[in-house]
């Protein structure tokens, strides 16, 4: 008994010296000293339970953390597998492409059905000299490594080019990934065809689980991909637009996926007034579909609204932006007045020369305008017809973003005599391009209130604007183009907002301006997010300052949030 003793206290003498000298003594007879230094040694190394550090997986947001917490031991590392690519692979450059493929590759009977979601955006000019496109048609180039040698080894490596052996890996991983339900491809129309059986192409048309899909820049693969498609998708992003074509006839294309598609975002083209089934007369019916994004799109006006209405007869969110080759004033003019096909729709979103162009033929609760602007004859009266014809309560202006704009122009922004709007809110880029001081825009506000009571009011100050096809001027650094040149953009009025005491002076002007004030909310990215609620009662104006949970939870709630106007399909890594 005695030996036995001796060897674990020698065991644990170590552990022993490190414990704190705070500990209370003890007694040195052997059996004690064994249970005591036992009991030690376990409060020196606490353990959790792999069941909980699987259980953190699932709340861990950044996936550099999450590759931490893998490498600690092997049953957490192939749990670690599982969530990352459940959460989806976003590849941007060829090396990282070999990467993953080789990562997959190593075991890909493990490892391919895990995956749900990925993102290939690799750019066309990282391809290698092996593929061009010609007419339309893909055509296999194939010359020798070695008249290529010198584009491969002067500043393009084969690991920066996407070459045959890697679209090869590819096809082999997509294969066997049979579970994808989203998938985002983007400018890369040589990768679908670029090893030789075509089998990258094959794969994607036969995935049977796919629901969400992104496709940019690629029409004519896309095209194909969507006519032979085995999945049933349910959100859609497609952009019609390739070297040398543009999408036509695209409610033909899509109508193998009629009965489940719910969401459609479709940007570069053109919609015929008869977009109907060849041959047979009738429209092509998506009866669940009720929400449509037209970007980028050719002559879209009150007749094909009309189509539009009949194709997708359950429609409640509806987007136009950048209408062109048409002219607003003689569509507006060619409108039938307050046709309203769809009702009261739950929302509109566009630019204000798109909207103004459908005259009387939408109408709905929350409209949301962008790019409203000075820099146009007559854009401010073409907004209050636009206001005058949906007839929202809850509207949503994007403000600043061109140049031309002053803060004193904020009191013009709704129609006399309108008194529908409950609910406004006016985002502004924190560099706007927007004119005037902080006092100037407040007191612009205080005016638009006064004429038009409105009870909920939000100002939001956002990094940039949040719509990726956001117009871009002329390059400032282009000395040829200096009288083109935008003025400078200013951050005063913002810089002035987050010094400015909204409970002491700012709440109690608006109010006096506006006593039906219930709600101001003051949101500035990256900096604060407060709302209050107003009161007026006998002693004076009362205010409560929300909590940011519960402020943000109010606006969401009333469909205002800052992205709750943009249908988006959830792929990752948009």
């Amino acid at each position: 008994m005695t030996p036995t003793t001796h060897a674990t206290v020698g065991k644990d003498s170590k552990e022993m010296a490190q414990l704190p000298t705070s500990l209370p003594p003890v007694s040195t007879s052997p059996s004690r000293v064994v249970r005591r230094s036992m009991t030690s040694a376990y409060v020196s190394r606490p353990r959790l339970s792999h069941d909980i550090l699987l259980y953190l997986f699932e709340h861990m947001q950044d996936q550099a953390d999450m590759v931490l917490l893998m490498g600690t031991c092997r049953t957490l590392r192939r749990a670690g597998v599982t969530h990352l690519l459940a959460r989806g692979v976003v590849v941007r450059t060829p090396s990282a492409l070999r990467s993953f493929c080789t990562f997959m590759l190593s075991d890909i009977v493990t490892r391919a059905p895990l995956l749900r979601q990925l993102s290939i955006k690799i750019p066309d000019e990282l391809f290698g000299p092996y593929t061009y496109y010609e007419g339309g048609i893909f055509a296999n180039h194939v010359e020798s490594e070695q008249e290529h040698g010198a584009e491969l080894n002067s500043g393009h490596g084969r690991d920066s080019l996407l070459t045959w052996d890697l679209a090869d890996m590819l096809a082999r991983v997509l294969q066997k990934t049979e579970n994808i339900e989203d998938l985002s491809v983007y400018a890369c129309a040589n990768l679908l065809c670029l090893n030789k059986d075509m089998s990258i192409s094959s794969a994607l048309i036969h995935f049977k689980h796919l629901r969400r899909v992104r496709m940019e820049r690629i029409w004519g693969p896309a095209a194909e991909f969507l006519e032979g498609a085995c999945s049933s998708l349910v959100e859609l992003d497609l952009d019609g637009s390739s070297s040398d074509t543009y999408a036509d006839n695209v409610l033909a294309v899509l109508e193998i996926h009629f009965e489940t598609l719910e969401k459609l975002i479709l940007l570069c083209g053109e919609l015929k007034e008869v977009e109907y089934l060849p041959g047979m007369g009738i429209y092509v019916e998506f009866p669940k579909l009720r929400a449509l994004a037209l970007r980028n799109y050719q002559g879209v006006g009150s007749a094909i609204v009309t189509m539009l209405s009949k194709s997708f007869p359950a429609l409640r969110h509806f987007e136009l932006f950048d209408n062109w080759e048409l002219d607003p004033k003689q569509t507006r003019a060619d409108a039938p007045p307050d046709v309203f096909p769809w009702g009261v729709l739950d929302r509109v979103c566009g630019d204000v020369d798109s909207l103004y162009g459908l005259g009387g033929t939408l109408c709905a609760k929350i409209l949301e305008v962008y790019r409203v602007n000075r820099s146009d004859a007559g854009q401010f009266e073409w907004l209050h017809a636009v206001i005058s014809d949906i007839k929202p309560t809850h509207l949503v202006l994007h403000i600043g973003l061109d140049p031309g704009f002053s803060a004193i122009d904020i009191s013009n922004l709704l129609p006399l005599g309108y008194t529908n709007v409950t609910h406004l809110v006016l985002n502004l880029t924190i560099a706007s391009f927007m004119e005037g001081s902080a006092y100037e825009f407040l007191f612009a506000l205080a005016a638009l209130l006064h004429a038009h009571p409105v009870p909920f009011v939000i100002l939001r100050f956002i990094e940039r604007e949040v719509l990726v096809w956001e117009r871009t001027y002329i390059d400032d650094s282009n000395p040829e183009d200096e009288d083109e040149r935008p003025p400078p953009r200013q951050t005063e009025i913002v810089e002035g907002m987050k010094t400015a005491r909204f409970e002491e002076t700012v709440l109690p002007y608006l109010f006096k301006a506006s006593p039906a004030l219930t709600h101001v909310g003051l949101e500035i990215e990256g900096h604060s997010c407060a709302h209050w609620t107003l009161q007026g009662g006998d002693d004076g104006l009362v205010t409560e300052l929300l909590n940011e949970a519960t402020g943000r939870a109010v606006v969401h709630a009333a469909g205002l949030g800052l992205r709750d106007g943009l249908i988006e399909c959830l792929w990752s890594g948009s």
